[in-house]
């Protein structure tokens, strides 16, 4: 699991996780932040394979925009990271 919250607003995170239950694959899931509680979305399928690592991090600079990415469970390449989805958070 990782997560980072977005800087601007400071209300939204991100998680990046593997789903254990769908295969391992990519997942991401926003949550908002109010007070003491989060709040999290449905979550999103963002790499369609077996994950061994994954990341996200908010664009600093860009309100509300991230990217995520993996790293496979290729035995071919296991040092490999990989495949990216950059997206827009809504608040």
């Amino acid at each position: 699991l990782h997560m980072d919250v977005e800087p601007t607003y400071g209300t939204v995170l991100m998680c990046a996780y593997r789903d254990s239950a769908n295969g391992n694959k990519g997942t991401l899931r926003m949550g908002t932040i109010s007070g003491t509680s989060i709040t999290f979305g449905t979550s999103d399928v963002y790499y369609d394979s077996a994950v061994q690592r994954e990341r996200v991090m908010f664009d600093q600079n860009n309100a509300g925009k991230f990217i995520a990415v993996v790293k496979g469970s290729s035995s071919t390449n296991p040092s490999y990271w990989g495949n990216a989805v950059a997206g827009n958070c809504v608040q």
